[in-house]
């Protein structure tokens, strides 16, 4: 599978459209999981399924980055609900750029399929900074006078940086 562009801010967003599921000596499955395999972060990555599909619910542990999808249910259906699972990065400010890659796994009791991967390419949007606090009333300045301030009160912010590359006045 190509990688998964996500923009940071983004909401939840399917992973695959075209994953597929097949089993040489079964019709259904009992279970399957879907992990961040490579560069997890317990802080900012969630995998979800947004709504059970026949009888397969899905269970995520933040901990560990693993969503459990379980219920007996046929193959149909598993590839649906495989297709239907969510990424979503809940750091809105200063996200890990760090791709992340995103590994499935199905399950016929004790068999367990091979392991397909999606990587998922995190790009970070530029918060612009932000300038408040600036005074309300005139500035008296005599000409000759030398150097005069012209705010006491001015503050900047930016979200997702410390560091400014430059400023003008």
């Amino acid at each position: 599978l190509s990688s998964l562009t996500y923009n940071e801010g983004d909401a939840a967003t399917s992973i695959t459209s075209t994953l597929t599921v097949s089993d040489e000596d079964d019709t259904q499955l009992d279970s399957a999981k879907v992990y961040v395999s490579t560069a997890f972060d317990a802080t900012e990555d969630v995998l979800a399924l947004p709504a059970p599909v026949g009888g397969i619910t899905g269970t995520y542990n933040a901990v560990s980055g693993v969503l459990t999808l379980s219920g007996t249910e046929t193959l149909a259906n598993y590839q649906t609900a495989l297709r239907s699972v969510t990424y979503q990065n809940t750091d809105g400010v200063s996200p890990s750029t760090t791709s992340r890659e995103i590994t499935y796994e199905v399950y016929d009791w004790d068999d367990i399929s091979n392991s397909v991967t999606r990587e998922i390419d995190i790009i970070p949007a530029n918060a612009t900074p932000v300038l408040a606090s600036i005074e309300g009333t005139t500035i008296a300045f005599t000409e000759n006078d030398g150097a005069t301030s012209i705010t006491a009160s001015l503050t900047l912010t930016d979200s997702d940086n410390t560091n400014l590359v430059g400023a003008t006045a």
